[in-house]
């Protein structure tokens, strides 16, 4: 398989990369990767590929041709390595300016490839997803900056679906597109860390007289029912300023008397958590 990232910092995604498990794909040409600097297509004196919107508002967006320019190149590559795979020497400039946005999504369709946008705007990435990936030769990853890109690229290019590493991000998108290619690790380690810490929020739910819960088939967070009577705002603000320990009250969610815990934290914050609120509690009796 073969990765092509666009974005404005080839570097960082090059060195994520060359460690672990991927760089060890890489060594042995299991996959390939080509990083793409989308400031080599602005065709300006400071390579400038921000703009202001149009209308104004707050933000830059990634301008248009650059971003397109980059695309571009990307599917002219995917066409010549095919090219030589399929012994056809024929010649066709694939790069050519004046090709059309809808041949360009035609073309990335018909080489098994797919263009993802990375955004924090984007689908939450999953199993599935990735399975789904499995199947193409070639992932485009558009990693995008600033505010965005502009919408008339994402349109034309007809993007097959854009990703993010959560519902909201705060990194550059470009780190989303590491993640992508450790899919399987990440899910493997997340999902370990998840059960062994619902075991370990389980037994201490059992130990603890004053709570009881449903214990959660799925997801991060449990509901803790106290059987103490004070308000779930007062009970959470008054542990907070006593021990430290950070919860959700219930009447956020129309629960009373009860609190909201995390638990996909590391092990020992966890731990460290559910003793101080033991602590609260062992004052309240």
């Amino acid at each position: 398989m073969r990765f092509h990232v666009l974005t404005l910092f080839p570097q960082m995604i090059e060195q994520g990369l060359s460690e672990s498990i991927t760089g060890r794909a890489l060594k042995q040409n299991i996959i390939s990767l080509n990083t793409v600097n989308i400031r080599d297509f602005a065709h300006n004196k400071h390579n400038k590929v921000d703009d202001y919107t149009y209308g104004g508002g707050a933000g830059m967006l990634m301008q248009a041709e650059p971003v397109y320019q980059a695309v571009r190149s990307v599917v002219s590559q995917i066409n010549k390595c095919n090219q030589v795979h399929s012994g056809d020497n024929s010649e066709k400039n694939t790069a050519d300016e004046n090709t059309s946005y809808k041949n360009t999504a035609e073309e990335i369709k018909n080489h098994n490839a797919r263009l993802i946008y990375v955004t924090p705007q984007g689908h939450v990435f999953n199993q599935q997803m990735a399975a789904e990936f499995a199947k193409c030769d070639d992932l485009i990853f558009l990693c995008g900056h600033y505010e965005g890109i502009d919408e008339r690229v994402l349109e034309e290019c007809r993007i097959h679906r854009d990703y993010d590493l959560i519902s909201c991000g705060m990194l550059d998108e470009a780190v989303a597109a590491l993640a992508l290619k450790h899919a399987d690790k990440l899910l493997e380690r997340n999902r370990g860390i998840v059960r062994e810490n619902l075991a370990i929020l389980d037994a201490w739910v059992q130990r603890e007289p004053h709570l009881s819960y449903v214990k959660p088939q799925a997801g991060t967070t449990a509901l803790v029912s106290y059987d103490l009577d004070v308000p779930s705002y007062d009970f959470c603000r008054e542990m907070y300023h006593a021990t430290g320990a950070f919860v959700t009250p219930g009447d956020c969610f129309e629960q009373e008397r009860s609190m909201r815990i995390g638990y996909a934290c590391d092990k020992e914050t966890l731990q460290k958590g559910l003793e101080a609120v033991s602590a609260y509690l062992a004052q309240k009796k």
